[in-house]
């Protein structure tokens, strides 16, 4: 489960979670909350207490001009008691390859990953896991589950980022137009030939776009999966707290219920290539 607040840490524990995702203020992206490294050793220290395993999620695109800055971050972190590190950019692979962070990674590319032999290559580099992509079916996780060399991880609930670009075409819309508004807070993006709303951020690392919808599989037979991802961006904690608390198979029905949002399967059972 992603973190947005570190005065949630113990709550999060109560409800039976034991594993929290946390996001940098320099090299994650697409988050509800970013914390410096002060405030990452703090969750470190009440997580170890709390017996709650860390994960860091770098999922930012580096580009050459980065590469020194990771570097030194990267350092900074070499002694930090993560449990897993999920990124995104392959230049962790070569940055961390003498590095003992490297059997920590957990490649995710959002979209990338729809196949287990793509996955194996990455696995046969030495890298801890992979996440699979969550625009394909039910039928074609498990497909990949059963023929992966390790157990994999899988987005389960939450916004699903669908397009992202580092060009921030908000601002640059803006102005166009003329407009002094400033991108200051999450918007929502209604196309003409559509009437639901997408979650729409920018930021410095660019503009990311996300499904209208909130994804919701907690009521599937994944047991197949490492670790099912509870990502909260966009959401309160409450909506989160509800779906993991309510009982197996009632937890779509009860959110779609309770909330004003539109919780779904997804592509479980619907290929993409069957959505215009």
């Amino acid at each position: 489960m992603t973190l947005s607040s570190i005065e949630r840490l113990e709550q999060i524990k109560q409800m039976g979670i034991n594993n929290i995702i946390i996001h940098h203020n320099g090299f994650s992206d697409r988050a509800n909350k970013f914390f410096d490294l002060f405030e990452i050793q703090e969750i470190l220290t009440i997580s170890k207490k709390l017996k709650l395993n860390v994960f860091l999620n770098l999922n930012t695109l580096i580009h050459e001009f980065e590469l020194k800055q990771l570097k030194e971050f990267l350092l900074q972190i070499e002694s930090f008691d993560f449990k897993g590190i999920y990124f995104n950019d392959l230049s962790y692979l070569h940055l961390l390859k003498d590095s003992r962070l490297f059997s920590l990674l957990i490649y995710n590319p959002d979209t990338l990953l729809t196949s287990y032999s793509d996955i194996n290559n990455f696995l046969d580099l030495g890298i801890d896991s992979a996440v699979i992509s969550k625009e394909i079916t039910y039928e074609e996780i498990n497909e990949i589950i059963k023929n992966s060399n390790k157990k994999l991880d899988l987005i389960v609930f939450g916004y699903l980022n669908m397009s992202y670009s580092r060009r921030h075409y908000i601002r640059n819309y803006l102005n166009v137009i003329n407009s002094d508004y400033k991108v200051n807070k999450p918007l929502e993006l209604i196309e003409a030939t559509r009437t639901g709303r997408m979650p729409i951020m920018e930021n410095q690392h660019g503009c990311s776009l996300f499904t209208e919808y909130v994804l919701c599989t907690l009521d599937l037979d994944l047991d197949g999966i490492r670790y099912g991802i509870v990502d909260d961006v966009f959401l309160d904690f409450s909506e989160v707290e509800t779906a993991i608390k309510t009982e197996k198979g009632k937890v779509l029905e009860t959110l779609n219920h309770k909330f004003d949002r539109d919780f779904s399967s997804g592509y479980m059972y619907l290929k993409t290539n069957l959505v215009k």
